[in-house]
């Protein structure tokens, strides 16, 4: 799958497709379903994008980082949905 992701940030639509086929054949996981939350975010099609967001944190993923890294991600951060997801982020330690 690293094939979609290299293109997920030039090429939205020809990764989107690939990702697609990977759903298909059943190999997909939480950093996946992330992937293509942001590809879908990059598309603005932002119920799709937090469902697979969604997806991906209900089979673990809590990469907080790499969420505040992406910018495809800018015009999600206001929503109430993402940020319940961001609001599962640990305290930081005193």
């Amino acid at each position: 799958m690293s094939r979609w992701i290299a293109r997920a940030l030039d090429q939205y639509e020809r990764a989107q497709e690939e990702m697609e086929i990977s759903v298909e054949d059943g190999a997909i996981g939480a950093i996946d379903y992330f992937h293509r939350s942001r590809i879908y975010a990059a598309r603005g099609e932002t119920q799709k994008a937090l469902n697979d967001l969604e997806r991906a944190f209900a089979r673990g993923f809590r990469d907080f980082a790499g969420i505040d890294a992406c910018p495809e991600f800018e015009s999600l951060r206001s929503d109430p949905r993402f940020k319940k997801l961001i609001a599962q982020r640990a305290p930081e330690a005193p």
